[in-house]
């Protein structure tokens, strides 16, 4: 049974997110939609210095099991929002939203 996760659509690269299956994340096809969503912040903050693949890959090899994969994957795509705001100039204010889309991680776990 799969869960609404307010999207209108799924994509194929979704699939993933929606199962049951806790080994799932292990998969290419898994990883590979982790490395794209990473992507997709460096490609909107400008850190292009930095390579989705080599940080996903680095977070899995790092990572027992999948909550502990998914917590380090939020925390490093916070990191590259924080990071684009100090090299812009600007200040970090304690009130300062950086989290990241909500539908990438919620059925996932």
């Amino acid at each position: 049974m799969a869960i609404d996760s307010g999207r209108s659509e799924q994509s194929d690269s979704d699939t993933f997110i929606l199962t049951n299956d806790n080994n799932k994340w292990k998969s290419p096809a898994s990883r590979q939609a982790m490395v794209n969503k990473m992507q997709s912040i460096i490609e909107e903050t400008g850190l292009y210095e930095y390579s989705a693949a080599d940080l996903e890959d680095n977070i899995y090899q790092n990572s027992k099991t999948k909550p502990e994969y998914v917590i380090m994957l939020v925390y490093m795509m916070q990191q590259l929002k924080k990071l684009s705001v100090t090299q812009a100039g600007g200040a970090i204010e304690e009130d300062d939203d950086f989290m990241v889309d909500a539908a990438t991680f919620t059925d996932f776990m």
